[in-house]
């Protein structure tokens, strides 16, 4: 049948429309967001939202055939983020969003997790979080099972470290562990112990806790630490923050150099990551391990958005943090979504179907949304860190009493350079020969 409505009709029902003020709210609403585009919201820290802005203007550059962003994207604020979480993911709400970006720290995923309602069918986006119950407990609850992590899980922390030093070492090699008082510490620690109970060469030696996070040690956790050394561990497995982690290494230096003997390898989460902390005894901080999310170092680019790691550090004024690396991880994951299927109702399916390899590292995800991508190794050479594991294993500086890094015990004699073979000084190659030669 035809429809006709004559002109005066037309226009009182204009003005009805008009009048309406939920109408109108919609459609300027549609207007803004504009046609087709992603709506990305959620509550970001100040100095991690260059990251995800990169991507947005990248998105929504003239001629880019990946859906423009509309983002909603707020300062983080503790006291708002379950409220603005609840309205971003509740169906019909102006504040909704396509894809939902939870805050940086375990906590503040944990909180946002918790806050998504159950109908939302968007990705949530836990890309500052690496406590393992993230994924086992709060995403786990989620019926939609739509949560993406970015961050390697605590638990595999010390993995590649572990595995890279066991290969360095012939025989059976015993490990201390150290934690401080924190219930992502404690994960690391669990964590290294599943590594080292499958692998042949290693074996627990000592598990200890010292009382503080990010403070001075006291004089009891010094005497702990003591006790650990006195075991002579090969080696020494320290999860810990800033400030509690360093002085721990310190402990460990001197006691080594009174004793003339020390670990072969020290794997310290957050180990190197602010040489300042050390002091007057930073000399303690060279060829310690760290483990860290991100290898700077990398030239691979994705084949959507391009960018390998040069790229962005200078995007992101020419240096980055791998907090910052993973937020701008989200962006490129997001843009191969939707260059495979620029549906945004199915994001999730798309995600969890992908298998990128990124500046960032390898964007995959298991069924609970945690990343598939290793942990990388560092060590402090010089004033460098290098990449140590679980690629680049020649370029390791070991063992720990070599000149090149502690230089004291019976290994001080040995010169241990990523592009050399190790050298025997002179006096000890005749002291051998020596040796041999009386045996005779």
């Amino acid at each position: 049948a035809n429809c006709s409505i004559a002109l005066p009709q037309l226009a009182a029902l204009q003005r009805i429309m008009m009048s309406s003020k939920a109408f109108c709210g919609a459609i300027m609403a549609a207007l803004a967001a504009g046609s087709g585009a992603v709506k990305i919201g959620g509550h970001v820290q100040d100095k991690y939202m260059s990251a995800f802005k990169f991507y947005i203007d990248w998105a929504n550059k003239a001629g880019n055939a990946i859906p423009d962003v509309n983002s909603s994207l707020k300062t983080f604020d503790s006291n708002t983020l379950k409220t603005d979480v609840a309205a971003m993911t509740t169906a019909g709400n102006a504040a909704y969003v396509d894809v939902l970006v939870c805050p940086y720290g375990s906590q503040a995923v944990k909180d946002c997790v918790n806050a998504v309602q159950h109908a939302y069918t968007g990705p949530v986006i836990a890309w500052g979080g690496a406590a393992d119950d993230i994924f086992d407990a709060n995403c786990a609850s989620l019926p939609n099972k739509n949560c993406f992590g970015f961050f390697t899980v605590g638990s595999e922390y010390t993995t590649s470290g572990l595995m890279a030093v066991d290969g360095k070492i012939a025989a059976n090699a015993t490990v201390a562990l150290i934690a401080n008082s924190n219930a992502f510490s404690a994960s690391v620690v669990a964590g290294a112990k599943t590594t080292i109970a499958a692998q042949p060469g290693l074996t627990i030696q000592s598990e200890s806790a010292i009382s503080v996070k990010g403070k001075p040690l006291t004089p009891a956790d010094k005497a702990t630490i003591k006790a650990a050394m006195d075991k002579k561990p090969d080696i020494v497995v320290i999860a810990g923050h800033n400030k509690d982690v360093e002085p721990t290494i310190i402990e460990i230096g001197k006691g080594a150099a009174a004793n003339a003997s020390s670990p072969k390898a020290i794997i310290a989460t957050n180990g190197i990551s602010d040489i300042t902390n050390f002091g007057s005894d930073k000399k303690y901080a060279q060829c310690v391990m760290m483990p860290t999310q991100w290898d700077s170092s990398t030239a691979t680019k994705d084949s959507v958005v391009g960018w390998d790691s040069a790229t962005f550090k200078t995007a992101m004024g020419g240096s980055a943090t791998y907090q910052q690396a993973s937020a701008g991880a989200v962006g490129v994951a997001i843009a191969n979504a939707l260059n495979t299927e620029a549906d945004v109702t199915k994001l999730v399916a798309t995600m969890k179907a992908m298998d990128v390899n990124s500046f960032y590292g390898k964007l995959k995800w298991d069924a609970k949304g945690r990343i598939a991508k290793p942990m990388i190794t560092q060590q402090l050479q010089a004033t460098t860190r290098k990449v140590v594991a679980p690629a680049g294993m020649t370029n390791m500086k070991f063992p720990l009493g070599v000149q090149d890094c502690w230089n004291f015990g019976s290994e001080r004699a040995i010169t241990a350079s990523s592009a050399s073979p190790m050298v025997v000084s002179l006096p000890i190659f005749l002291s051998v020969i020596s040796a041999v030669m009386l045996k005779k």
